[in-house]
């Protein structure tokens, strides 16, 4: 995966979204009540495949 490059470091693709909407936010003007309640997620649904391979062995993608 890519990754923006800042000042010589590479982000995570978290840090990735939350540079883009501190930007996004500042370019329209929200205010910051709305900024610091939007920018924390309220949950995260993280769910896991199992897919059988080709070769017979099985690879779990998160």
């Amino acid at each position: 995966m890519g990754g923006i490059i800042t000042n010589e470091t590479q982000l995570t693709p978290f840090e990735e979204v939350n540079l883009f909407y501190d930007r996004a936010a500042q370019r329209i003007g929200l205010s910051q009540g709305v900024f610091e309640m939007l920018r924390r997620p309220w949950r995260e649904l993280q769910v896991q495949v199992p897919v059988r391979m080709d070769d017979g062995r099985l690879e779990i993608f998160t």
